[in-house]
């Protein structure tokens, strides 16, 4: 499905997107009206529906290569992804790392990304499951008032050297 460009145009892609969750087209307008009496609510909610729909065309080898790698083959769980010329191991990962993985996240539902979390070999790792979805972690509420604010304090303690603090 790729353009002469190249490119995978947002015209072919809007449709797979809106198969994975196909009611989002009647419950944004739910979610607008509810936002509606907040000014504060109602921009991250406008501001996450205007990421929805600014899509950027995607190079074709990409989404040929995502797609048959990560969704058919799970080439990364399986050791079989190469970059660059060189295999992906995940095994071989020892820097400190922050998993995240959504609640309400039905593009990677958060148990895919379990197996990454249990491969990694960091002894510096953190897995967290904050309650929201792919894009909403980021461009909705949950961003400013829990992920960038995580992700602040992770990114600080791993530039300061400090060590993971130790689980309850």
């Amino acid at each position: 499905l790729a353009l002469s460009s190249g490119k995978l145009a947002h015209a072919l892609m809007k449709p797979v997107f809106q198969m994975l969750d196909p009611m989002g087209s009647f419950t944004k307008y739910a979610a607008i009206e509810q936002a509606a009496a907040d000014p504060k609510k109602l921009s991250r909610t406008m501001a996450r529906e205007r990421w929805l729909e600014e899509h950027v065309p995607c190079a074709s080898a990409f989404c040929r290569e995502f797609v048959r790698y990560a969704y058919q083959e799970d080439a990364l769980i399986n050791g079989r992804w190469s970059l660059g010329g060189e295999t992906v191991r995940l095994e071989a990962i020892t820097s400190p790392a922050l998993i995240v993985v959504c609640k309400r996240d039905f593009i990677a539902p958060s148990r895919s990304g379990l197996p990454l979390f249990d491969r990694i070999q960091s002894k510096d790792k953190e897995l967290v499951e904050p309650d929201a979805g792919h894009i909403g972690v980021v461009v909705g509420a949950t961003g400013p008032r829990y992920f960038f604010p995580l992700l602040d304090q992770w990114l600080r303690r791993i530039a300061k050297g400090e060590p993971q603090a130790a689980k309850e």
